[in-house]
């Protein structure tokens, strides 16, 4: 990998680490990522979760702020299996998933 992608990697997961610091994620409601003392540098820790944006209201189209929520990329998938597989309404779907996380832990 040349200088210049890696100094790219380096600039963007800094940008990911000072805005996403304090996140939740929509679904499970725990932390997008794990806290990081290395502010101010390009040094961060690799991001090792798989991040993504739900939108509210299932419109991809409706790229408004409101619209986009932050979320871990298991949880979404999850959510959707449940809403699109099995059917279930956004509240059910939801509480499954918040469910599912919080056993896991």
């Amino acid at each position: 990998m040349n200088s210049s992608t890696q100094s790219e990697i380096r600039m963007l997961r800094e940008f990911v680490h000072m805005h996403l610091q304090g996140k939740t994620c929509f679904f499970c409601g725990l932390p997008l990522i794990e806290a990081s003392e290395t502010y101010g540098h390009r040094n961060h820790p690799p991001i090792k979760v798989a991040l993504t944006v739900h939108h509210a209201d299932e419109n991809h189209g409706n790229n408004d702020a409101r619209n986009r929520k932050d979320a871990h990329q298991h949880c979404h998938k999850s959510f959707h299996a449940k809403r699109i597989l099995h059917g279930k309404s956004v509240r059910v779907a939801m509480r499954e998933v918040r469910a599912e996380v919080a056993g896991a832990q």
